[in-house]
């Protein structure tokens, strides 16, 4: 027969931890109650509220990303996509969409500005005017105009000047804005793109 083994005394490190209960298993914590999507608040006037989104059909990236941001900003409101009118693809005829247009309809609210010599050429749009170029180095006496800021008041004061260099000499000569009057009386026609004349069907 094999020896019995001796039993632990008293006191000892193994009788000790025989003598200590497990722990009973701890709880799990209960899962937190899943929250509700809060419902954002919207004014009743705006309840009714639907938009249509204007997109080429064969520009489905943009409808996606449009879609993407209303759903993130205005989950709400009830969007719809309103396919465009693609003008570069699709024949609009002429009596829907004239195939020309005038300056003279938009002049007072178009950025019609630019800058002439002291002889009356006309050097550059005060749009595209640059610091720096290939042949001129250009400086805006005063702060510099601003379409938004100084349209509106700008036949009441002295038109802004300015100075350019040519790099190639270092002549300097001194220009001056002007509104380009013939783009509103007697205004020139332009013919319409393809893109233009789709975005006008669009929203006739």
């Amino acid at each position: 027969m094999a020896p019995k083994k001796p039993a632990a005394k008293k006191g000892t490190v193994k009788s000790t931890m025989k003598a200590l209960k497990k722990p009973a298993a701890l709880k799990k914590p209960a899962a937190a109650a899943a929250k509700k999507p809060s419902v954002p608040k919207v004014a009743k006037e705006l309840q009714a509220l639907e938009a249509k989104v204007v997109n080429l059909e064969r520009r489905p990236d943009r409808w996606k990303r449009v879609e993407a941001a209303l759903k993130k900003e205005l989950p709400w409101l009830k969007v719809e996509r309103f396919l465009a009118s693609d003008g570069s693809k699709s024949i609009i005829p002429e009596e829907e969409v004239s195939m020309k247009w005038n300056t003279s309809r938009n002049a007072n609210f178009a950025d019609f500005y630019e800058w002439a010599f002291e002889d009356g050429t006309t050097w550059m749009w005060a749009a595209d005017a640059p610091e720096e170029d290939d042949t001129w180095k250009f400086t805006e006496n005063g702060d510099g105009f601003s379409y938004i800021r100084d349209a509106p008041t700008f036949h009441e004061k002295e038109p802004p000047t300015g100075t350019l260099e040519k790099k190639a000499t270092g002549e300097k000569f001194t220009v001056k804005l002007r509104f380009a009057t013939k783009y509103l009386n007697p205004g020139e026609t332009q013919l319409m793109s393809g893109g233009e004349r789709g975005c006008a069907h669009s929203h006739r």
